[in-house]
């Protein structure tokens, strides 16, 4: 998958730079019926207080498994490291909870965890995802 992010924003929703990135994304079934997801991402980014350009390298790794019925639960690493745009390594551990409402609408919920001085160190967040 690729993304690029033109000049369409307005002042406050846009850095005024072409940016984007591509992912791979890689999901499996392992035995006992665990959901294994891997992705690696290269993200092209604008470095503000640099006026310059660099590369934000993006890899995370997920488990996941049905608890009962529609729920199920997950626990994923997530590694960021910055090449040229501000140089830090962070580091995010995950783990939350989905449920599939119907074939096409799963509502989720989690918290995110970091040691990394440039990340919070607690979050809980609440989504949802759909298919139209």
């Amino acid at each position: 998958m690729t993304f690029v992010k033109f000049l369409t924003g307005s002042d406050e929703l846009t850095n005024d730079h072409v940016e984007g990135a591509m992912i791979l994304p890689l999901a499996d079934l392992l035995p006992g019926e665990f959901g294994l997801g891997l992705m690696a991402e290269v993200d092209f980014a604008h470095n503000d207080v640099e006026d310059d350009y660099g590369v934000d390298f993006v890899y995370s790794a997920t488990l996941g498994h049905e608890i009962v019925g529609n729920l199920s639960g997950y626990v994923e690493y997530v590694s960021v490291t910055s090449q040229g745009t501000d140089g830090t390594y962070q580091a995010i551990g995950s783990a939350g909870l989905t449920y599939r409402r119907t074939d096409d609408w799963i509502v989720d919920f989690g918290g995110t965890a970091s040691p990394s001085d440039s990340t919070d160190d607690f979050t809980v967040f609440v989504g949802t995802s759909f298919h139209l």
